[in-house]
């Protein structure tokens, strides 16, 4: 995802800019801006309807398949995200940092992130909508063509432009979009503001950063590790550890996402990113744990049964793996990489016959090209007579 950052826009007027004709129009566009984002800050009398929001999903999923970026890279509500930002900076009437937070989220392009990365093998499908806080929520998943795993989750309001998100929470990063932009915008709180205790966390996550942009984690874990074990505690020092964690190789950061664990239980970000790593480290078992974790904070998503399958069958447990692969095909049969897990799983469980049939269905859906059906039989001479 490309990186998020604010440009300071010019207003063209000042405190002590004598109103002439050229300034007006000026003026006459920073009032409207102020009318409309004040309205942006209060969330339209009419919600979002379930059938308004499944129908955006359609639209959404329908742009994707046919490798357009448009609707996703209009996705989010300018106006509206600018609103949020200046709710979470507790600076209501601050204008100058709305523009800016329109200007940041402007070159999101989520569509451009999105588009290029499900080109061939990958998808980008709506996971489930729901209703929190009677807002409409649609929450998507992320397949990759590299096989990478990601959700976003959009809120929906009713945007002059009709049904748009004001925000995205990335599972991938365990915050909104907004946070950062918000944190970006307001910068660094004034000495003057602080207490000896927090001007001295302040500078010792100064360093750490510092350090670790510099290429250099185990000198920022040193700063990091000053801080006193009572704030480290808190949401964004411990993400502030695992983002250097993850730079001093695969112990370290396991260690630092099990203590974010321990503090925030219920955040699938870091369901998500265990999964992943304990699978590169080969640690199934483990691996298995985070993504059924995982899974229940979704909701519910049957996609992880491919991953569930793939785990499964690295435990030796050839049944539960079949199982979740029948499961995950029944729901998606033109999912090739599925198909190849399942012959493999019946021809070594003594099926050949089954194999054979989940051929054939290939066959029928055109989902297996001749070059490949006759790699297939020659990796698994036993299909041949089956096929025939």
């Amino acid at each position: 995802m490309k990186p998020l950052t604010a440009r300071t826009p010019r207003t063209g007027l000042t405190a002590r800019t004598p109103l002439t004709d050229r300034t007006v129009p000026t003026v006459l566009t920073t009032a409207i801006f102020i009318v409309a984002l004040f309205s942006a800050c209060h969330l339209p009398e009419k919600p979002v309807t379930e059938k308004e929001a499944l129908d955006l999903a359609k639209r959404i999923e329908v742009s994707i398949s046919h490798h357009n970026q448009i609707v996703l890279d209009s996705i989010i509500d300018d106006k509206y995200f600018a609103a949020q930002v200046l709710r979470q900076a507790k600076q209501r009437f601050n204008f100058d940092m709305a523009r800016k937070a329109k200007a940041a989220i402007a070159e999101l392009h989520l569509g451009q992130v999105v588009v290029p990365a499900t080109q061939k093998a990958g998808s980008y499908e709506l996971v489930r909508r729901y209703e929190k806080d009677g807002r409409q929520h649609l929450l998507f998943r992320l397949f990759g063509d590299d096989g990478d795993i990601n959700y976003h989750d959009f809120p929906l309001i009713r945007g002059d432009q009709g049904v748009r998100a004001d925000d995205v929470f990335v599972y991938a990063v365990g915050e909104p979009i907004s946070k950062s932009v918000t944190e970006t915008l307001l910068g660094e709180p004034k000495a003057d503001d602080m207490t000896d205790e927090q001007k001295e966390t302040a500078r010792l996550v100064g360093e750490a950063k510092q350090f670790l942009t510099g290429g250099n984690p185990e000198e920022a874990y040193s700063f990091y590790d000053q801080i006193p074990d009572k704030i480290k505690k808190e949401q964004k020092y411990q993400k502030l550890h695992v983002r250097i964690a993850e730079k001093m190789g695969d112990s370290a950061y396991k260690a630092a996402l099990n203590e974010y664990k321990l503090n925030f239980p219920q955040d699938p970000f870091v369901y998500l990113t265990i999964f992943k790593i304990t699978a590169r480290q080969n640690d199934y078992t483990a691996a298995l744990e985070a993504l059924n974790q995982l899974d229940i904070l979704l909701g519910g998503d049957p996609f992880l049964d491919f991953y569930r399958g793939l785990l499964y069958k690295m435990l030796n447990d050839p049944q539960q793996s079949r199982i979740a692969l029948e499961r995950f095909h029944a729901r998606w049969p033109l999912f090739g990489a599925a198909v190849v897990q399942l012959v493999d799983s019946h021809i070594k469980s003594g099926h050949p016959d089954s194999a054979a049939m989940l051929i054939k269905e290939a066959e029928e859906l055109r989902n297996i090209t001749p070059g490949q059906l006759d790699a297939v039989e020659k990796a698994y001479p036993d299909l041949r007579p089956y096929l025939k």
